[in-house]
């Protein structure tokens, strides 16, 4: 199959309907996933999936220099085919994590183990070889730190530094899917002043990163 081509054209939409093209049905499977807490009101992983997908979409269309720096391969695939893998299954995991408690969800560890999730997944695609998957997985895996991170950090040039020291190489990328993850989110109901924070704070970190 040639997962990359298939890419090429894919919306949201195609993810709410579980991508039935790609013959992977652990993306399905997380519309069974209900989500409530601060972050989500009720929404299907799947759903929000879709949702950071458009996000993402958006947010590089917006960005001249974005775009230009996703153009670069990074094995065999560009930086931006690879990161809407990175959406898809950021949250892969969610499932077998899943705790109700108090009325609300929480996912702990979702993230690492949706990268060990996704990586069982992307050994069945040739195209993506094992530069293309370790790229996907670093940022999977460490998707959720970005939120770590600020929830003890505040916005300025100090924290810029700081975000830059710990995920190096990978900071666009990190505040990239951050952005997307957390934009429209339902935090802008529940916290707007954490969401509106949070926002401001990966708009100006992507704009910090190339002007330096």
């Amino acid at each position: 199959m040639d997962l990359i081509n298939r890419l090429l054209d894919i919306t949201s939409s195609d993810i709410l309907n579980g991508l039935p093209s790609f013959d992977i049905p652990e993306v399905e499977s997380l519309k069974n996933n209900i989500e409530l807490n601060g972050w989500h009101n009720r929404e299907t992983t799947l759903q929000h999936t879709a949702i950071v997908f458009e996000n993402f979409l958006k947010i590089v269309s917006k960005e001249t220099n974005l775009r230009n720096y996703l153009k670069v391969k990074v094995g065999l695939c560009s930086k931006y085919d690879l990161l809407k893998l990175v959406v898809i299954f950021h949250d892969i995991a969610k499932p077998e994590v899943v705790v109700l408690k108090n009325a609300e969800t929480s996912f702990l560890g979702h993230d690492e183990f949706s990268a060990t999730k996704a990586n069982a997944i992307l050994c069945r695609f040739s195209e993506v070889n094992s530069i293309d998957r370790q790229y996907i997985l670093y940022i999977i895996k460490n998707h959720g730190n970005v939120h770590k991170f600020l929830d003890t950090k505040r916005k300025g040039e100090k924290s810029f530094h700081q975000f830059i020291k710990q995920f190096q190489d990978f900071s666009i990328e990190m505040a990239l899917i951050g952005y997307a993850d957390i934009l429209r989110s339902y935090l802008e109901v529940s916290n707007n002043i954490d969401y509106r924070y949070r926002i401001a704070f990966f708009e100006d970190v992507i704009i910090f990163l190339f002007i330096i």
